[in-house]
């Protein structure tokens, strides 16, 4: 049977995020994954290094998956042969070299890395699985170019770390990869109680970004202390009442520990019930362009597409800073300030885009300002539009929401809605 190896170009992270261990890193919930065949990658020890170097990233230390272990949810590992398979065979389970040989001959294969990772489905399943830390997705590659796993729970392991297959082009159906991101990289420090200042409040905007209910007051008290200790799993949508969540295929999945920007963006549809929805599924479909939002807002509905703390690609120039919405709407033609039920009427749409900038500013601590071209080149923290992030940094030709130097945007009004 011929090996399956991912091809680094379809390697991706894990959609379940990462996990902030004790030491300050960040490491991954589950192994990173091959978007072309939806498994697990399967990758070398060479391989796997030179993708987390690439990326920005490292495989992870043993101790690092230990701390990772000790905090996951722990399912029986996925050994091969089974007895099952041993039977249909028809090797007896005394024959060792007949084990080995059958093992051998089909350790690297597609049907094989499929099976594991169906099974591995299934046992999350059972177990109710919501996107937390797991344990024994697999075993693992480490620093170093070693093996790490199976676990039996947080301290019994099958398998210690073996290094038999360093600097090879070694695969097989149970060893996956985990990546990890040092603390120097991974967003703000996580401060202590009595503690004060700017870094207390960095780490506070990261608390509310994953859903704690905090004021930013740079004191890290009692309260600070009890969501530091709740905060374990990195990937938190904001909080959002019910809000309908349509996550979009292609984003940055990082982890930022300051937001400068809200930028205004319109979808360019005549405005009408359902757009918003499917606006979000078109970015989440097979066919998704190499664009996204953080929300996408309607007349009747406001739909969040990319978690606030990750990076949406929408406006070149001003993505990695701010928070992107998407309003229903025409920049040449809707008339935001206008209410009706017609396709040119905006007023809708705007009072939904304001009461959700509100909060993202609350959350974000960013100025309730508006943002122009010339500010964006100065670093200005605010509210901006599509245009403007155009005209500042050349990177696009888009001039929505209000066309060229935001003529048809109703600045006065719409801020006066963000601040009410």
């Amino acid at each position: 049977m011929s090996a399956y190896v991912s091809d680094l170009d379809h390697v991706e992270l894990h959609s379940s995020g990462w996990l902030l261990l004790p030491s300050g890193a960040q490491i991954t919930c589950m192994p990173v994954v091959d978007r072309s065949t939806g498994l697990y990658a399967r990758l070398s020890p060479l391989t796997a290094e030179q993708w987390a170097s690439s990326h920005g990233m490292r495989l992870p230390t043993t101790d690092e998956l230990d701390q990772l272990h000790a905090r996951a949810l722990h399912i029986p590992p996925v050994t091969m042969p089974s007895a099952a398979q041993l039977a249909e065979a028809g090797i007896s389970a005394r024959d060792t070299r007949a084990i080995d040989a059958y093992r051998n001959a089909r350790m690297r294969s597609l049907e094989w890395c499929q099976l594991h990772d169906d099974i591995v489905a299934e046992r999350l399943a059972s177990e109710h699985w919501s996107g937390q830390p797991v344990s024994n997705a697999g075993k693992h590659w480490t620093a170093g170019g070693g093996i790490y796993g199976w676990w039996l729970g947080p301290s019994k392991m099958i398998q210690r770390v073996s290094y038999a297959h360093k600097g090879s082009a070694h695969t097989d159906y149970a060893t996956t990869t985990h990546v990890v991101r040092s603390s120097d990289t991974a967003g703000p420090r996580r401060t202590t109680l009595g503690e004060r200042g700017d870094e207390v409040k960095a780490w506070q905007r990261y608390l509310v970004s994953r859903g704690h209910a905090l004021t930013v007051d740079g004191v890290h008290g009692p309260k600070t202390e009890a969501a530091s200790r709740a905060c374990n799993e990195v990937k938190v949508e904001p909080p959002r009442d019910e809000m309908p969540y349509i996550e979009a295929r292609n984003y940055t999945r990082v982890v930022r520990p300051k937001v400068d920007l809200v930028v205004l963006h319109s979808t360019e549809n005549p405005v009408k019930s359902g757009t918003a929805k499917a606006v979000a599924q078109w970015f989440a479909s097979a066919k998704a362009p190499q664009a996204s939002a953080h929300y996408v807002v309607g007349p009747e509905t406001v739909i969040n597409c990319v978690p606030e703390a990750a990076v949406a690609w929408a406006a070149p120039g001003a993505n990695h800073a701010g928070i992107q919405l998407e309003l229903v709407g025409q920049a040449a033609k809707t008339e935001w300030s206008r209410r009706g039920v017609g396709p040119l009427d905006g007023l809708d749409v705007l009072e939904r885009a304001a009461e959700l900038t509100r909060a993202v500013c609350g959350r974000w601590s960013i100025p309730v300002e508006r943002v122009d071209a010339a500010g964006l080149k100065q670093g200005k923290r605010g509210i901006t539009t599509h245009a403007a992030v155009t005209e500042a940094f050349r990177k696009s030709t888009h001039i929505d929401p209000g066309c060229q130097g935001d003529s048809r945007w109703p600045w006065a009004l719409f801020l006066s809605l963000v601040r009410r």
